[in-house]
């Protein structure tokens, strides 16, 4: 347990150390970096990493190379210079606790009230409750699981298509029970853990604001692009993109356009699959390819709703998710006399029947990306 669990304090000592005491511009970085890498992916093998739900704990240290190489070699971070030890400590310490760092969309407290800030004592007592829902969920998931037959995993089940005419019920079960099984236990892993964590943080007297929710809400999750970009967590979005942009911007020097930027959606979909490739040491070989194919398919999602939305528009001269404008000093514009700021998708402005196809094609696609990944690596054993 020590040989693994060391590396990783090291790991945290060098990240410290490289941010507070290195310049921006230092040769040493990259030296750092390197040996971050390498404890991480000793430490990643922890059996102590392992007794945490749903890998959480090994996608959190595998995570944590990618933030190293965010902050000490793309964004280039460094504490102001005339700045005392002490302070270099503080500034680290916030700057790499926080995630989500540089994340223009954090999820308000409140669907409400988006400046509503919950008190101390209130928002300690509601992460208390997070902490108890989220972990018996866990619990009577993992106990009471879905009787699964070696059948399932065969043909043609891990088929690429769902071939409605001979599609039988156990199949449209086990395919929606590995998508509802497959983000449920993350989501409560990442949920608890969060929620425990500012607890602590709550309690040793940080600002209540400072712990935003760390996931949206589901209702807004009528996209797949939505699924990821509102209503799932955005811990790694900044250290994915940043890098998906250099790849792009700096390797292959591709101009920036329309065409530039979904190549990054692209390269940032592929490190997160190679965050979970990692995640799951002595598993690699037989994890690679599916979770490749995985997230080259949400990709595609992504990239099928915005020509469908395109034909859409062409055709009717109207946008699914149209804004709803207001004049300066944000006045009300409609009847119903909500504010919203100029650029904000306004979310009575996707109709009802917008959204339940929304909500239908989302879960169709993530049953059957889910399933097949699911398919795929179990064959592969």
């Amino acid at each position: 347990m020590i040989d693994s669990i060391l590396p990783f304090a090291v790991a945290h000592i060098a990240i410290g150390y490289g941010l507070a005491y290195t310049p921006s511009s230092s040769k040493q970085r990259p030296f750092i970096l390197a040996l971050i890498v390498v404890c991480c992916l000793i430490s990643v093998r922890s059996t102590v990493a392992a007794y945490v739900p749903a890998h959480v704990a090994n996608e959190y240290i595998i995570g944590m190379m990618f933030h190293a190489s965010t902050l000490l070699c793309l964004a280039n971070h460094s504490p102001a210079p005339n700045a005392t030890r002490s302070a270099k400590n503080r500034w680290v310490l916030n700057l790499y606790l926080d995630g989500r760092w540089g994340v223009t969309y954090i999820p308000p407290f409140s669907s409400k009230d988006k400046a509503y800030v919950p008190s101390r004592r209130r928002l300690i007592l509601q992460r208390l409750w997070d902490i108890t829902w989220t972990c018996g969920i866990i619990y009577v998931m993992q106990t009471y699981r879905l009787n699964m037959e070696m059948d399932d995993y065969g043909p043609p089940h891990g088929r690429t298509h769902w071939g409605f005419h001979d599609l039988t019920a156990r199949e449209l079960v086990v395919r929606l029970y590995m998508f509802i099984d497959g983000y449920t236990i993350p989501y409560c892993g990442l949920r608890a853990a969060h929620s425990l964590v500012s607890c602590i943080a709550l309690a040793c007297g940080d600002n209540p604001a400072s712990w935003p929710p760390l996931f949206g809400s589901i209702a807004e999750a009528y996209t797949v692009r939505r699924w990821y970009s509102v209503f799932w967590h955005h811990l790694m979005r900044k250290a994915f993109t940043l890098h998906a942009a250099f790849i792009v911007n700096k390797i292959f020097r591709i101009p920036r356009s329309r065409f530039s930027r979904y190549m990054v959606i692209i390269f940032a979909f592929l490190i997160s699959a190679l965050l979970h490739i990692l995640s799951m040491p002595d598993m690699e070989e037989c994890r690679a390819i599916p979770q490749v194919r995985f997230y080259i398919r949400i990709a595609g999602a992504i990239f099928l709703e915005d020509l469908v939305m395109w034909a859409y528009k062409s055709a009717t001269g109207q946008s699914p998710k149209a804004t709803v404008p207001v004049t300066e000093g944000g006045e009300k514009t409609r009847s119903a006399g909500k504010e919203t700021k100029p650029s904000e998708p306004d979310e009575d402005a996707i109709s009802l029947l917008w959204r339940l196809v929304g909500y239908s094609w989302v879960v169709f696609f993530m049953s059957w990306a889910t399933s097949l990944l699911t398919y795929e690596i179990w064959n592969c054993y």
